[in-house]
Formats: structure tokens, C-alpha cells, sequence
């Protein structure tokens, strides 16, 4: 019953969401980010005592076990553990203070929520359209704590006009998830213009790397590093996975592509616009193209998951043009409805994963 009523509380919040973009004009600038600030408060409420999620009982097994008792310890936990210093020193801090697990969730989902509500009242004036934008697409990523969290301090990181604040906040992202490492190499190549030259190139050198990586574990010349430990789970999970029925396997490889199909044909809608981008707004769009580009070449090598990942990683910005391309564009209301309905379609898909419709022992099983 609990399930059934997050979930309709989820799709409450994206509706209402959609629904503050057009009362939004009636509002003033500073009423707006109020009225935002609020409506992201009672989101942080809601993700800080919600129980559905997919990797929330894993979190949760793993705060509660987790005993550090002193610095040399801590040290130990950083270097070795499947979770990243950040998240281990974190953990380490709420425990001396005798915080539970909600005070876990509380700081990793307010923080990087109040980043995006951050980015958007800083770059422009629809602060609801863009935040609306924002969560029709990411909502059920919220529950991906570790590179949710990441993600958004990565997009703050692109925006930094400062270099020294730029290079510090990928500096300090790599603690949070190690997969920004990838992420953050590839920002040397990301400040020019995109043609097929370079997209063939990343293709082919993205597979070439997986298969390498793949190489190096199989050999254990890798995987003894936790960085190596990392990605050592991202390639082998689509080989150790076990679906439970033919729903599963249709939802699971549905869930995971179809961001990137979406993602491929809301580049086009923004495309118009590419020669007006700001740098930022540039790299954006380059890290949104070739993020798709990596993850079409991870599925050709079956990394989907890391594909996926990393896809995950290098497309959060696409809100941010997305929402631009809506400001821009005469036909406002067309152009936002028909974001709305493509989104609101995947969450639908997110949603029935997210109730288990696959798994006998759900209550939600619709038998095959």
C-alpha cells in the first residue's frame, strides 16, 4: 500500500511541476524562486523518508553496518570499500554524531537539488519551466544517490567561468563517484564543434577502451584498485544479470536505452540553436552527444550498464537546452507539451519496474 502511495506522490510531483510552468507568468522573478525553493523542499522531505527505490535496501544494509571507529580505519574503508571517500567519510561523521540513515538521505538529496535550483536561478528568469524540465526527465534518477549526486556537482563544474573553481569541483566530484574521472578527461575534448569525424572517432575509441578494460580485469591487472573494483561491476552486470521473466528483460533494456534515443532526437530540437550557444551551453550539448555516442558503443561491446552510467553522467545538462530551446521558440506551449508527454511516457516505463510488475513475488505481477 506504502508503494502504491509514493508512487502516486511521485507522479504528483511531476504534474505539479508541469503545472507551476504556467502560472509561472503571473509571478515575479523573485516569487518564482520561492514558490521553487519551496516545491523543492517538500521533494527533499519526500526522498529523505521514501521507501520505494531500486538501490535504497542496498544503502541502507550498507550505512548500517558500516562501523568506523577511527581515522586509520576510515582510510582503510576509503580505499578499499565499493563506496567512495566522500560517501565513506559522510557516513563516518553521521555516526559520530548518532544520525540514522534518514540523515543520509536528507544531505544527498538536498545537496545536489538545491545545485540544479542553484544553476537554473542563475541562468535564467522560467526558473519553474527549466526546474519542471528538470524533473519530468530525472525524477526516478534521484534514487541513483551516488551519481545523481555527482552528476549535478559535475554540470556545476562545466558552468564555473573561475578555472580554479572549475578544476576543484572535478576534482572533488571524482571523490563522490569515480566514474567522473571519465567524464572530466573528456572535457580537453569537448571545447569545439562537433562533427562526424569526431563522433566515429569516439565510437570506435570508447569500444576499444571497454574491450581493453575487459582485457586488463579478466587478467587482474586492474580490479585490485577501487577505481578498477568500480567499473569492474559496470562491465560485467549485464553478464551476471538475471531476469526474472520476459517482462523484466523488455522493461530493464527499455529503461536503459530509451534516454538515449530520447536524448538523440531532443538534440535535434536544440540543434537549431547550436550556433548561438555560449561556450558553456556548447559543452553541454558536445557532453549530451557524445554521452549517447559512448553508450551506443558500450552496447555494442555489452557494457550497457556502464554505457548507461556514464550516459547518465554526461547528459544531466540536457534539461538546461531543452529548457532554452522551449524559451527560445515561438510555439512555447507545443514544443514544452511535447517534452512533457515523451517524458511523462519513460517515467511510465519507470514506473512499472519500480512496482515490480515482473516479479512473481510483487503484488503489482501481472504474470509474465
Amino acid at each position: 500500500m506504502r508503494i502504491t502511495i509514493e508512487i502516486i506522490l511521485i507522479w504528483g510531483f511531476v504534474f505539479l511541476g508541469i503545472a507551476l510552468t504556467f502560472i509561472e507568468n503571473k509571478l515575479t522573478f523573485a516569487k518564482r524562486k520561492k514558490v521553487l525553493f519551496v516545491f523543492i523542499c517538500c521533494l527533499i522531505l519526500f526522498f529523505t523518508f521514501r521507501t520505494i527505490g531500486l538501490d535504497l535496501p542496498n544503502y541502507y544494509e550498507w550505512y548500517n553496518k558500516t562501523n568506523i571507529a577511527n581515522f586509520e580505519e576510515l582510510y582503510r574503508n576509503s580505499q578499499y570499500n565499493n563506496f567512495e571517500p566522500f560517501f565513506v567519510v559522510e557516513v563516518f561523521l553521521l555516526k559520530m554524531l548518532n544520525l540514522g540513515f534518514r540523515s543520509f538521505l536528507f544531505i544527498n538529496i538536498s545537496a545536489p537539488l538545491l545545485v540544479i535550483y542553484r544553476i537554473i536561478i542563475k541562468n535564467t528568469k522560467r526558473v519553474c519551466m527549466y526546474f519542471s524540465v528538470f524533473l519530468v526527465i530525472n525524477i526516478f534518477y534521484f534514487d541513483v544517490i551516488r551519481a545523481f549526486f555527482a552528476s549535478t556537482i559535475f554540470l556545476l563544474a562545466i558552468m564555473q567561468k573561475n578555472k580554479i573553481k572549475k578544476f576543484s569541483l572535478f576534482v572533488f566530484d571524482y571523490f563522490i563517484h569515480y566514474s567522473t574521472i571519465v567524464a572530466t578527461l573528456s572535457y580537453l575534448f569537448m571545447n569545439k564543434k562537433i562533427n562526424i569525424k569526431i563522433i566515429v572517432k569516439v565510437f570506435v575509441v570508447s569500444a576499444v577502451i571497454v574491450l581493453f578494460l575487459n582485457v586488463l580485469i579478466n587478467n587482474n591487472l586492474f580490479s585490485t584498485f577501487s577505481v578498477g573494483k568500480k567499473f569492474e561491476m559496470y562491465l560485467f552486470a549485464d553478464e551476471n544479470y538475471n531476469f526474472l521473466s520476459k517482462s523484466h528483460y523488455f522493461l530493464f533494456y527499455t529503461m536503459k536505452i530509451f534516454p538515449t534515443v530520447i536524448a538523440f532526437f531532443m538534440l535535434c530540437f536544440c540543434y537549431k540553436n547550436y550556433k548561438n550557444y555560449n561556450f558553456d551551453e556548447m559543452i553541454i550539448y558536445n557532453y549530451v552527444l557524445i554521452g549517447g555516442v559512448i553508450m551506443v558503443a558500450c552496447l555494442g561491446v555489452n557494457a550497457l550498464t556502464l554505457g548507461s552510467r556514464l550516459f547518465q553522467m554526461f547528459s544531466l545538462g540536457i534539461f538546461y537546452l531543452i529548457g532554452k530551446t522551449i524559451e527560445m521558440n515561438n510555439n512555447k506551449t507545443v514544443l514544452y507539451g511535447i517534452v512533457c508527454i515523451v517524458f511523462v511516457l519513460y517515467n511510465f516505463i519507470m514506473t512499472l519496474y519500480y512496482m515490480g510488475i515482473f516479479s512473481s513475488e510483487s503484488s503489482y505481477y501481472i504474470g509474465f
